[in-house]
């Protein structure tokens, strides 16, 4: 799975928002885009495709895997900011 650069600064997560085209379901999970801020110990989003479970699951924020999603769907997935993960640049991106 791609995956998309994050910056963060003091307690804010900094990430770019884009408007993913419509998800595909024989299209390989792809991450399109982020919000562009989101404070620590609150939920962030990553739009892009995501077809299955699996590919909902299996997120990463700077090598910390983000966990069960709070919601998702074929297009976005919803999430909690893994604890430990300090400001900074981070990645958002697939196992």
């Amino acid at each position: 799975m791609r995956g998309f650069d994050v910056t963060a600064c003091v307690a804010l997560f900094v990430m770019s928002a884009l408007s993913p085209a419509p998800a595909m379901a024989d299209e390989p999970p792809m991450i399109e885009g982020a919000q562009r801020y989101v404070f620590v110990d609150q939920t962030a989003c990553a739009c892009g495709n995501f077809p299955d479970e699996d590919s909902r699951h299996e997120l990463l924020l700077g090598g910390v895997p983000v966990g069960e999603p709070s919601n998702s769907t074929e297009s976005m997935v919803e999430f909690h900011v893994p604890d430990g993960v300090p400001p900074g640049p981070h990645a958002i991106t697939g196992s």
